[in-house]
């Protein structure tokens, strides 16, 4: 550090705007020099919260233009609302304040107000998060954001409810500026003027819908109705709770062409047999990303999305799907010669050893999946490595069991559960030394026993692996001694904390 303070005030500028959140927090508290010349990064994103304002009005509004990213979370004094950022790209709203009385809600119409007046402030805005508790604001607040923004791209809306009249007609106003939705815990009917609305900005959509408190589940032949507008999408996920899934106007929407464009399709919560689920997988067109959550996704389903995805798709995730047989992830590896990513529940060691057909997935990035060994035969470790050899590409390797998850080393001792691999040289681990772009991996918390040796090989033959995320060993002495490996080469491990 020595001679660092005589570095010009642009040269340290340079640097900070290379530092985390942390490290520029940590360099600030240094010297005051520092704390001159630096603090203004501190503000790229700032979060103004109710009773505990971390940066001053004062302050703010003299580097305002260094403000990227804004939120208020609850009522903050109204002078924040005041402050317009040159160069604002994100904005957050957190009305995190549930209405109950009177008084609450003149608070909240008052809240409101101002944001209107910080919208018109910033018509720089490109992505807008609005997340409430209690009843949506008033139609004025969308009418602003209509109006406001130059060149909106994302709206994420979060637990926002009791959508109507002119309140619902000026939300799908707004809505129609944005290329991006998203809609989590949100309640909103069709609106009356549907009809006269474009909706061509729209690109991409997620929509999960609920019923509000004390009045029934909107139908999902209206969220279609409302989806079929969106006919520029090449992004649609949808998920459904328990309702009726309106299956035959779906295929109608699909044989119409309603989404040309679309390339990623995302079911989580759709109802009914494998035979009838078909019907929809026959009418999909060929898609580069497929995200299902569909309990009936067996037999039937797969042989018909099979021949007709596997020459389009880059990125697959079956993890919702139960009735999906673990075999037949291994004809993903090996019909789908395009594919990126792949999530799955699980995989049998047992199938890998048997599996009789060539690979074909080579440009594979990313795996996830839990690799099942019933017994302590190393031959399956070395069977699952030599074919994880093949994906040479590998960025990520998730092997963590999702499904049956333990928190503890003591936990993990006692939890009955099917072996998993083992990652060790002396049962396959060195036919991975291809994996030279690997820089993520997450290994499951029980039944590893990796050594000094192990985890050095690793560092040597992955060098620009970043995470390694397990508790490696249930002996405390080896795992400090990986850990402080780890930590020496600066490699996070998300399980080491405390150790």
């Amino acid at each position: 550090m020595a001679g660092i303070t005589d570095l010009p005030k642009e040269v340290l500028v340079d640097i900070g705007n290379l530092l985390d959140r942390h490290t520029l927090i940590t360099s600030l508290l240094t010297c005051r020099y520092f704390h001159q010349s630096l603090f203004h990064l501190l503000l790229r994103t700032t979060r103004v919260k109710e009773g505990k304002p971390q940066v001053s009005v004062n302050e703010l509004t003299r580097y305002a233009h260094n403000v990227h990213h804004f939120e208020i979370h609850g009522v903050v004094p109204w002078d924040y609302y005041k402050i317009a950022f040159p160069c604002l790209r994100t904005m957050a709203i957190h009305r995190n304040t549930a209405a109950q009385t009177v008084q609450d809600n003149v608070l909240m119409e008052e809240q409101d107000r101002h944001c209107i007046i910080l919208f018109r402030l910033n018509p720089t805005v490109q992505d807008l998060e609005l997340y409430s508790i209690g009843n949506a604001p008033c139609a004025n607040f969308w009418e602003a954001i209509f109006t406001s923004f130059r060149r909106p791209r994302r709206l994420d809306v979060n637990r926002i409810w009791e959508l109507h009249g002119h309140r619902l007609n000026w939300f799908w106003q707004a809505c129609s500026r944005f290329e991006e939705l998203n809609f989590t815990e949100f309640s909103g009917d069709s609106p009356s003027i549907l009809s006269e609305l474009n909706f061509e900005s729209i690109k991409r959509v997620s929509m999960n819908w609920q019923k509000s408190y004390g009045r029934p589940c909107i139908e999902y032949d209206g969220q279609l109705e409302i989806l079929q507008k969106f006919s520029n999408l090449t992004r649609m996920h949808w998920t459904t709770h328990g309702g009726a899934f309106p299956r035959e106007a779906f295929l109608r929407a699909l044989e119409d062409s309603a989404w040309p464009r679309l390339e990623d399709l995302g079911f989580t919560g759709m109802m009914g047999k494998d035979t009838r689920n078909r019907g929809i997988i026959d009418k999909l067109p060929p898609l580069r990303r497929v995200q299902f959550d569909i309990k009936q996704f067996g037999e039937s389903c797969w042989s018909s999305f099979k021949p007709k995805q596997r020459n389009s798709l880059r990125a697959l995730d079956l993890r919702g799907c139960y009735s999906f047989k673990k075999c037949w992830a291994l004809d993903v590896f090996s019909h789908f010669g395009q594919l990126e990513e792949f999530s799955i529940c699980s995989i049998e060691v047992a199938d890998v050893k048997l599996y009789p057909h060539a690979l074909s997935s080579f440009g594979l990035k990313r795996l996830d999946a839990f690799f099942i060994n019933d017994t302590k035969d190393t031959d399956g470790d070395h069977a699952v490595f030599e074919m994880l050899s093949n994906f040479d590409m590998l960025e990520s390797i998730y092997v963590r069991d999702e499904e049956h998850q333990v928190f503890s080393l003591e936990e993990a001792k006692t939890f009955k559960h099917p072996h998993t691999l083992r990652w060790r040289l002396d049962v396959g681990l060195g036919k991975l030394w291809k994996l030279k772009n690997l820089r993520r991996l997450v290994l499951d918390n029980r039944f590893q026993d990796m050594r000094v040796e192990d985890l050095e090989w690793m560092l040597e033959q992955w060098p620009l692996l970043s995470e390694l995320t397990g508790w490696l060993s249930e002996d405390p002495l080896v795992r400090a001694k990986l850990a402080g490996l780890l930590r020496a080469r600066g490699v996070l491990n998300r399980d080491f904390d405390g150790i």
